[in-house]
């Protein structure tokens, strides 16, 4: 296993906790997290590879929260659908971190809903162009 998918699994187990209780993803106390737990490897570190070592782990965990906050996660780790429906999900970006539905406000849901809505409108007219372009295409 390469050390990248060790460190995916470090932030998956990380993110599983936050979501048991309903906490916020934010992607910079989930890095420093990460990294108290190895301190001993690195303690002996300048500033400069410290600093580095931080802010790769902390892009690294934007990626897999990303990746679990778009509408076909590449980590399954975490069940992030809700039961009973088939695309509410637990945690929503909300300027740019993963808040848990329970703890987003009712403006904030409503925000989301519309953003959802206008992607919808876009997306079908994206699915037009595309079959126009090959029409054209295909019959100059």
């Amino acid at each position: 296993m390469s050390y990248r998918n060790v460190m995916i699994d470090e932030i998956t187990t990380e993110l599983d906790s936050l979501t048991k209780s309903k906490k916020d993803w934010r992607s910079n106390l989930i890095a420093e997290s990460i990294i108290s737990k190895h301190t001993d490897e690195f303690d002996n570190e300048s500033l400069f590879i410290r600093y580095n070592l931080y802010e790769n782990i902390k892009r690294l965990v934007t990626r897999v929260i990303s990746k679990l906050a778009s509408e076909k996660p590449e980590i399954d780790n975490l069940q992030l659908i809700m039961p009973g429906f088939e695309h509410m999900q637990y945690y929503y970006m909300v300027d740019g971190v993963g808040i848990h539905i329970d703890n987003m406000t009712d403006k904030q849901i409503y925000d989301r809903a519309e953003f959802y809505d206008k992607m919808s409108i876009s997306t079908k007219e994206h699915a037009i162009e595309l079959r126009a372009y090959v029409n054209k295409r295909n019959n100059g």
